[in-house]
């Protein structure tokens, strides 16, 4: 009998994601993490606080569980952990992007005076709105990288139902 080795076995299109989905998202909730409680200057401007350090705990543990269910291949865990950053991203858009095309609420702009105004900027101002600091444009950029490299794991999973869950 002929076997093939591991080498010419042809691995999945989600198994061929799920290192770098796992990586990904490693990578974003230290990035997250470093730049809510380590003052970096004008990068994130926290010497003073974050004002959500109850968010930012629970965030962590939001994602170390994520982390897991991608780790263990939890299918449908991996979908809903999708599901979830991809709610993130949707905030990240609405609350830094959007104002930066349309312009802030003065609610916001007063929020935005108080925390960034004196970031680092990475793109131009626009017409007096408030621009995206670097910091969460690095941030948005991370989400996205996950969301895709998380979508070919998680998704290609269960089209093709390769790889068994880890014990």
């Amino acid at each position: 009998m002929v076997t093939a080795s591991p080498q010419s076995v042809p691995r999945s299109v989600s198994s061929r994601w799920l290192t770098p989905a796992i990586l990904s998202q490693g990578f974003l909730a230290v990035y997250l993490q470093v730049v809510e409680w380590i003052p970096l200057g004008r990068w994130n401007n926290v010497a003073g606080g974050n004002g959500q350090a109850s968010l930012d705990i629970i965030l962590a543990i939001v994602q170390a569980a994520i982390l897991l269910c991608y780790w263990k291949r939890w299918r449908w865990a991996m979908a809903a952990g999708w599901g979830l950053y991809a709610y993130w991203f949707y905030l990240e858009i609405t609350s830094w992007w959007v104002p930066y095309i349309r312009g802030g609420s003065p609610e916001f702009m007063r929020f935005y005076q108080r925390w960034f105004a004196n970031t680092y900027k990475i793109l131009p101002a626009v017409d007096g709105h408030p621009v995206p600091d670097a910091e969460h444009t690095v941030l948005v950029v991370l989400v996205l990288l996950v969301l895709c490299s998380s979508a070919m794991a998680s998704f290609g999973r269960m089209r093709d139902g390769s790889d068994a869950p880890r014990s």
